[in-house]
């Protein structure tokens, strides 16, 4: 893949930049085809691309495709400074489905959590210079590896998910909203966790989840095979932003 590209990393709720290395180490080498149905923006994927060798890529989430998208169309425009007359400009041209503002979306706002959420980072964020750094690899990256973009729902309550289309050569990563958590494009009509462990269980395909500890998917899939313990990034019903939980995952090969 070359070495000389590094690590992007692109801030989002509930991302993995941080766990991304102790994740991607558990990763099949090699494969057909990789697949992640909760791409987020990406951070497994940047660093699996750079560690892997797979056949074909699938990146699907229902909300960040248009991010993707946009890492594609990048020209070396200059990354403006952060500041709340910006922060309204690029979300008034957001909501015009500007490629631009969508590709600013992790840099100017709290947490890359969006522009609702509110603009991040103007004292202590990432500089403009290595956020254009970042784009420009995420873009070597996505040209290399080409992969196929999607923004599918999967395992909808009502809903059956058709992965047929995966063998035993094909490997999932799945890093699906935490149960409970606020994450608003996803409610309980639109992901149920209990089909989706279900799946799991009886699939021919590698795959890998990563989900804080849970009892249903003790109960369907077992326990987890490791754990590591981690500050919380993402806000849950019951719970605050400055507690502390384990991180799971759980794999079938």
């Amino acid at each position: 893949m070359g070495e000389k590209i590094k690590f992007p990393k692109f801030s989002y709720p509930g991302g993995k930049g941080r766990l991304n290395k102790w994740i991607v180490d558990f990763f099949p080498d090699k494969g057909n085809t990789y697949f992640e149905p909760f791409v987020g923006r990406g951070n497994i994927y940047w660093r699996a691309a750079l560690s892997c060798s797979f056949n074909k890529w699938v990146l699907n989430d229902i909300q960040t495709k248009k991010f993707f998208e946009a890492i594609l169309n990048y020209n070396n425009e200059p990354i403006p400074e952060r500041s709340q007359e910006e922060y309204r400009r690029q979300w008034e041209l957001y909501k015009q489905n500007d490629k631009t503002a969508v590709l600013l979306e992790p840099y100017i706002t709290f947490s890359g959590g969006g522009y609702p959420a509110g603009l991040g980072g103007v004292k202590k964020g990432i500089k403009s210079s290595s956020y254009q750094k970042h784009l420009i690899n995420a873009q070597e990256i996505m040209r290399k590896t080409n992969p196929v973009l999607t923004d599918k729902l999967y395992w909808q309550e009502n809903e059956e998910t058709d992965l047929s289309w995966l063998g035993q050569d094909d490997f999932v990563y799945l890093d699906p909203p935490y149960i409970n958590a606020k994450v608003l494009a996803y409610k309980n009509n639109t992901l149920s966790h209990r089909k989706m462990a279900e799946d799991l269980k009886n699939a021919k395909f590698k795959w890998l989840l990563s989900e804080y500890d849970n009892q249903l998917y003790r109960d369907i899939i077992g326990p987890p095979f490791a754990t590591k313990d981690v500050q919380l990034s993402v806000g849950f019903e019951t719970t605050l932003l400055s507690q502390r939980r384990i991180e799971c995952v759980w794999k079938n090969y």
